[in-house]
């Protein structure tokens, strides 16, 4: 199970290199398979294509959102902390850059599961009234990243 579980990480975190190199349009079955040391019929036993690679990347994106939101001790550290690695991450900067007709489609998924989850989240940090600013807030912050005294304000501002 470590093994398989090690096996499945490798994949996501290869996945993830090469978005941030060549956007998702950029980045095949193949060379996943490459960038992640294993052999492509390894790649196809965890996941049939290419959309099963990326949702569990983006699960597993999502997941560590958030975490954050528990790990900090204050609402306000845990938005900074979720708005900086929105802001910063290198794979979201290519998919942004390169793939934007995809990068819109993921960010207008209202319906999903995994943007119910981050606005389940994000009430929990803000409650229900600042949920809807927080969430436009985090968008923005995808959209156009911001400095870290920016998110720091804006975390601020969510929360008072």
């Amino acid at each position: 199970m470590a093994s398989m579980n090690r096996t499945s990480e490798a994949i996501l975190d290869g996945c993830k290199t090469l978005i941030a190199r060549h956007g998702i349009s950029g980045a095949s079955m193949s060379e996943i398979a490459d960038e992640a040391e294993v052999s492509r019929a390894t790649l196809y036993n965890h996941h049939r294509d290419k959309e099963s690679v990326l949702r569990a990347l983006l699960e597993r994106e999502i997941a560590a959102l958030c975490a954050l939101a528990d790990s900090d001790g204050s609402a306000i550290a845990a938005l900074a902390a979720i708005g900086e690695r929105v802001s910063t991450d290198p794979a979201l900067a290519a998919i942004r850059n390169s793939d934007f007709a995809i990068f819109t489609q993921m960010l207008t998924s209202l319906e999903d599961s995994l943007f119910t989850q981050i606005r389940s989240t994000l009430t929990q940090l803000v409650g229900q009234a600042s949920c809807e600013n927080a969430l436009r807030w985090l968008l923005g912050i995808a959209l156009a990243p911001m400095s870290r005294d920016e998110i720091a304000r804006g975390a601020s501002t969510l929360t008072a």
